[in-house]
């Protein structure tokens, strides 16, 4: 099924729902309608309710234009949108000391590695005559290449990937819903999504880039994960660790394993941000000292909390097992298993 709409000349805008993309568009519809119905008593108190709901929406409606493009022109007017609506997330409460600063630090981060996907943007759509995304996956050789490669970059950024992932800790300034949709299914999603999107594409090179990224990624963030001492700064390094087991994934020439384990990470995530949000409100902070023992006021949340833990630490019979199972499957067997295989099974166990 396909939506044209007036565009640029003999370049109009396309929205797209196949399988993938209704997939993509389910996972962000679901996991946003969750963290709003919380997000109603989170922001009860708060005089700007009206400003958060409203820019929370614009994110959606960007975040859903993104997975549902059918072009590259409607790809970046969604990218900048979701980049634009993040920083005014993050810096929602910009009274506080540090918010700004975190919120202008990520905007950086990411508009900077945006550069790379304008840049494989342009060289396929100049090499394909066509702003079309399924027609420029045709494309192969060089321009193919340097394509997958620039798109990384821009990838790397948004799904904050080693060397650029200390943006996605400081954004935990922003309120707890804010986090909990930005590392599950959406702003921090948008780097694996594109790489997912353009696997048919790449070459081999390309492919090792991506996994050797991805591999790196998921073992610094995963030990940076364990050293933490405030709980949502520990969430979010390893939401860098399982983003970037999904592009070993990738990397690995199995992009339907990195999208089983981006749907079981939606969900086991946003349940566990959504849990530091009550025990945040609780205790008002979260420090580890001073979240230590809330949950036994919180059975009911605490006993959510711990079974989407278990799941992110891929224990069976929970998803997070089956996802994981099938990336290790996938290093295994990669050609560069040599590289790859010991960065995925180090990666899962610091999970």
């Amino acid at each position: 099924m396909q939506l044209v709409l007036p565009g640029l000349p003999q370049k109009p805008l396309r929205l797209v729902a196949v399988p993938l993309t209704a997939v993509f568009s389910a996972m962000v519809a679901t996991v946003a309608a969750c963290v709003l119905v919380y997000a109603v008593g989170y922001m009860r108190s708060d005089p700007e309710r009206p400003r958060f709901f409203g820019i929370v929406l614009l994110f959606v409606a960007a975040m859903q234009a993104l997975v549902l493009a059918g072009d590259w022109i409607t790809v970046l007017a969604a990218w900048e949108l979701i980049g634009f609506s993040s920083y005014l997330l993050i810096g929602f409460w910009h009274g506080r000391d540090g918010v700004p600063s975190a919120a202008t630090r990520a905007f950086l981060y990411t508009r900077s590695a945006d550069l790379g996907l304008y840049l494989g943007i342009f060289v396929l759509i100049g090499w394909a005559g066509t702003s079309e995304i399924s027609a420029t996956l045709a494309i192969s050789g060089t321009p193919a290449l340097v394509a997958g490669l620039l798109l990384l970059v821009g990838a790397m950024g948004k799904s904050a990937q080693v060397p650029l992932q200390d943006w996605l800790q400081r954004a935990m300034a922003g309120p707890t819903p804010v986090s909990a949709l930005l590392h599950s299914a959406t702003l921090v999603a948008a780097g694996a999504i594109l790489l997912i999107r353009v696997a048919p594409m790449l070459p081999a090179g390309a492919l090792i880039a991506v996994g050797l990224v991805g591999g790196v990624t998921a073992v610094v963030t995963g030990l940076i994960a364990l050293a933490e001492r405030d709980l949502k700064r520990l969430l979010a390094a390893s939401t860098s660790s399982q983003y970037g087991l999904m592009l070993l994934a990738i990397g690995a020439g199995v992009p339907v394993a990195a999208l089983l384990h981006l749907i079981a990470h939606a969900a086991i995530k946003s349940t566990l941000f959504l849990g530091a949000g009550v025990f945040q409100h609780d205790r008002d902070s979260t420090d580890m000292d001073a979240v230590a023992g809330a949950g036994r006021a919180r059975p009911l949340v605490l006993s959510a909390f711990a079974v989407a833990a278990v799941a992110l630490a891929g224990i069976p019979p929970l998803a997070g097992f089956f996802s994981k199972d099938a990336i290790l499957a996938a290093a295994l067997a990669a050609p560069g298993v040599v590289w790859l295989a010991p960065l995925a099974l180090a990666g899962t166990v610091l999970t």
